[in-house]
Formats: structure tokens, C-alpha cells, sequence
């Protein structure tokens, strides 16, 4: 059985493509999370944003929408982006 549940886990999590999104809280970022979830594959994408600041209303609302995960952490810093994230 746990074989089974590891099968299961690896090849869902390989359907998933990951999109990071740098600078969501400008209105350039919010439009391109949306533009990326009316896509007919979108459920195809895990979407991951980064933002200076995880509580501001408009992060915590990106955040809500499906597939989409939020991390906090300076912009400057990708080392540890990419590291929090995996390969994108």
C-alpha cells in the first residue's frame, strides 16, 4: 500500500509544471496569476509567488486562488528563492 501511495504521489506531483512569479503585489504580477489560471490547462501549473510581504491583502487573496502557494522572502535574495521553490 505505501508503495502504491508513493507511486500515486510522484506521478501527481510530475503533471505539475511550476511557475514562480516574482513581484505579484504590482499590478503587472496580479495579472499575469490570472491570465495564467484562465488558461484551459491551468490545472496543469502550480504557481508559486514571491513577495516582500505574505500578509498584505492582495498576496493573501492570490494566495486563496487554486494552485497557487506564496512565499515570503526578498526578491534580491534567488539563492534562497530557488531553494524554498525547487526547480522551476
Amino acid at each position: 500500500m505505501a508503495y502504491f501511495t508513493l507511486y500515486t504521489t510522484l506521478t501527481i506531483l510530475t503533471l505539475y509544471k511550476t511557475i514562480l512569479v516574482l513581484s505579484v503585489i504590482s499590478k503587472q504580477g496580479g495579472i499575469v496569476i490570472n491570465n495564467i489560471l484562465a488558461l484551459p490547462k491551468a490545472s496543469f501549473f502550480a504557481i508559486t509567488i514571491v513577495t516582500y510581504n505574505a500578509a498584505s491583502l492582495k498576496a493573501q487573496k492570490l494566495a486563496a486562488l487554486p494552485n497557487v502557494t506564496i512565499i515570503q522572502e526578498e526578491i534580491l535574495n534567488l539563492e534562497d528563492i530557488f531553494c524554498q521553490v525547487g526547480p522551476v
